[in-house]
């Protein structure tokens, strides 16, 4: 993990840019958030249905990939209804508002960057809280008496979304001013030593409150000085309404040791003019390395108002698989898909701990989460940011597949996680998971996991699902189709052109010519791809004879493999091959040809010893000179002849039927007729049904035992 780096430098567009893929994955709009990436996305190139939005989870489709899906769910609130009754993602980002204003408005506690007044602002019903304004640099000697060094200057400034960086504000100190979710950070940084001596540094604050609000003390002590070290609370007395907390002032050095920390003092004063005290004595130790930071953070009370996960106290090493808080969150799968992956969004802050123990830096805290397939990160590591510092430790996007890469997947369901929270500095507040939040916190609403899906596809198409794909095998070479099925939830059925059921078919063509195929996949969840085979065979070349029929039927256990001509050209003779897998072929029988020929010839020759299961057979044609030519190519099934069968089932034009021991066969229609009548010897015969109307038929075997089954005719 990493401390958060805010923008402060531009504003970049959140709109999704492929607007004809957002048409079509959502409807809604007149939604103001219509087209727009939502804050904290877990993706990029996606746009979410809005439609599926609820106050603590969001759902996104790949404008890429329309089959790639991801379901958010956050430990706490996520969304609110606006005034328009619009459900609203929160947003701390700042849009530009006109005149140097900036606005985040879509968060309980809206807030404001207002540059031509110098001043940053937390709205609430009650008013508007303004701070960081008519900032003033001021030198306390040691006698008491003060030298004002300067009002703040404005002037050089760089702004973005997540805030303005204002340099030099006075000289040799730079203002950083970041906004997160109901939160604003003031950090002043002191690259130089301003070369004072005696007395004390102030950076002086003039608030102004929301009419009966007040600022006092809350969790803290004061100093013989009768100053402030703790936190500070602007409420409304005896009002339920929105407060502020302005956590303790807290400087470090840049050397990254804890000698290099100071908790300063707050001052506070009738007009509400709050008092940064940094002594000069402390600036001037040779031991430090500057920048200095001082960082007072302003947090509305609105930031819990969906809970916050506390992290418990371990004083021996952080990340211990005891001695944590423990929370649970339960997300939705993406519907129909495999689980393809896991993501986690998660920040934490670590701020200035009570007891006078001093700051809790982002590195002594850490985290694991847990998934129904293992852990993240693997044991013993923990996600922890390594900064000797307070601030906002911060993941987006970070993977934690191995907490589902063992799912199965299914149409519907969810998939529970938890969180394993400690840190090991400072035991103030950290000995139990409820009551007075430590010096390390965690959000409800910054802490989400997101699945990653993915619908059926074939053929690897990441458009829609619904693959294509061209071949273009030579002459009378078979090839096997394959949709290649993926994603989803399996187990797939097909539907092939031809209404066979197979996961793949073999075709071929001793023609030039385009020949389209389509294979209908459907998953468990009853999702439907089409996979689309276009083969082109264009080398064919002119051949030796017209044939206009080659076939091969099973007669027995033999197969009787005949074809036809209507003329012949310099025809020596005819090669019939044979193969059992339709690429490996070997010669079965040669059979002379008629030379030249313009009438109608017939051919036939036995294999006496096909294999059991698909028999392939090519015929070659030799010319007088020598040159061969594939002329046809056909392939039959072989049974093992131990049951009664019959295929393909359905039909187009014929079928096989396999009879283990002699029998009676009877086919009728739906009407009754009968269609065919057999009394048959075992074997495998070849049913011509090319004449019969569409439509089912019954086969009444007669045998040892008697059976009735059904055939269905299609295509005709």
């Amino acid at each position: 993990m990493m401390a958060w780096t805010p923008n402060l430098t531009d504003f970049p567009s959140h709109r999704v840019t492929d607007q004809h893929a957002l048409q079509q994955l959502s409807s809604l709009e007149d939604h103001p958030e219509y087209g727009i990436l939502p804050y904290q996305s877990p993706c990029e190139s996606c746009a979410e249905v809005i439609e599926k939005r609820t106050p603590d989870s969001r759902y996104f489709i790949s404008t890429i990939d329309p089959n790639e899906i991801y379901s958010q769910q956050f430990a706490g609130t996520s969304a609110f209804h606006d005034p328009n009754g619009f459900l609203r993602s929160l947003d701390p980002r700042l849009y530009p508002a006109g005149d140097g204003l900036y606005r985040s408005t879509w968060q309980y506690t809206p807030s404001f960057l207002d540059i031509p007044n110098k001043q940053t602002g937390m709205e609430s019903p009650s008013g508007n809280l303004l701070f960081n304004r008519d900032l003033e640099l001021i030198h306390r000697r040691a006698d008491g008496t003060e030298e004002m060094l300067g009002l703040a200057d404005w002037s050089q400034y760089t702004v973005g979304e997540n805030g303005i960086k204002v340099t030099d504000i006075w000289p040799g100190i730079d203002l950083i001013i970041a906004f997160q979710l109901e939160t604003v950070k003031s950090n002043f940084e002191i690259r130089i030593n301003p070369g004072l001596t005696g007395g004390q540094l102030i950076i002086r604050d003039h608030l102004d409150l929301p009419a009966g609000y007040s600022i006092e003390p809350d969790e803290g002590q004061w100093t013989d000085t009768q100053s402030w070290r703790g936190n500070l609370l602007i409420s409304a007395h005896g009002t339920r309404t929105v407060n502020w907390t302005i956590d303790p002032a807290y400087t470090y050095d840049a050397s990254g040791t804890r000698d290099g920390q100071l908790v300063c003092n707050y001052e506070l004063s009738s007009d509400n003019a709050l008092s940064v005290i940094i002594p000069i004595h402390w600036m001037n130790d040779p031991s430090l390395i500057y920048p200095l930071t001082i960082d007072p953070l302003v947090t509305s009370s609105a930031t819990y108002s969906s809970g916050s996960m506390e992290f418990r106290f371990n004083g021996e090493w952080c990340g211990m698989t005891t001695n944590n808080c423990i929370y649970s969150l339960t997300v939705t799968k993406p519907a129909n898909c495999t689980i393809t992956g896991a993501t986690f969004a998660a920040e934490y802050r670590s701020v200035v701990g009570a007891g006078g123990c001093g700051a809790c830096w982002m590195s002594d805290a850490g985290f694991y989460m847990e998934g129904p397939c293992g852990r993240s990160p693997i044991s013993p590591f923990f996600w922890s940011c390594n900064l000797a510092s307070t601030g906002t430790c911060s993941a987006s996007g970070y993977a934690m597949d191995e907490t589902v890469d063992c799912l199965t997947p299914e149409c519907n369901g969810t998939v529970t996680f938890d969180i394993f929270n400690s840190y090991c500095y400072c035991a103030a507040n950290g000995t139990d998971c409820t009551g007075t939040l430590p010096c390390q916190r965690m959000n409800n609403n910054t802490w989400s996991i997101t699945l990653k899906g993915h619908n059926l596809e074939t053929l690897g198409d990441a458009a829609d699902g619904s693959g294509s794909l061209s071949v273009g095998p030579d002459c009378c070479i078979t090839t096997v189709l394959d949709p290649t099925p993926d994603y989803g939830v399996p187990p797939y059925t097909y539907v092939w052109t031809d209404g066979s059921t197979s996961s793949d078919t073999t075709v071929f063509s001793c023609g030039d010519g385009v020949w389209v195929y389509t294979c209908d996949v459907t998953d468990a969840c009853g999702i439907t791809r089409t996979a689309t085979f276009t083969m082109t065979v264009d080398d064919c070349g002119v051949l030796p004879i017209e044939l206009v029929q080659f076939s091969a039927v099973p007669v027995g256990q033999k197969v009787l493999i005949s074809w036809k001509t209507e003329s012949e050209w310099n025809n020596l003779s005819y090669l019939v091959e044979h193969s059992a897998d339709g690429f490996t072929f070997h010669s079965i029988g040669e059979i002379a040809g008629a030379g030249n020929s313009a009438e109608s010839r017939q051919y036939e020759l036995f294999d006496e010893n096909p294999v059991v299961g698909t028999n392939y057979y090519r015929l070659t044609t030799i010319d007088t000179k020598g040159e061969s030519n594939v002329s046809g190519l056909t392939d039959v099934l072989i049974a093992d002849n131990k049951n009664f069968q019959f295929f393909p089932n359905p039909f187009y034009s014929s079928f096989t039927l396999v009879l283990p021991e002699s029998a009676t066969v009877c086919i009728t229609s739906s009407s009754g007729q009968v269609v065919w009548k057999s009394v048959s010897e075992k074997g495998q015969y070849f049913i011509d049904g090319s004449a019969w109307p569409d439509g089912l038929y019954q086969i009444s075997y007669y045998g040892q035992e008697n059976l009735v089954q059904t055939i269905f005719k299609s295509g005709n």
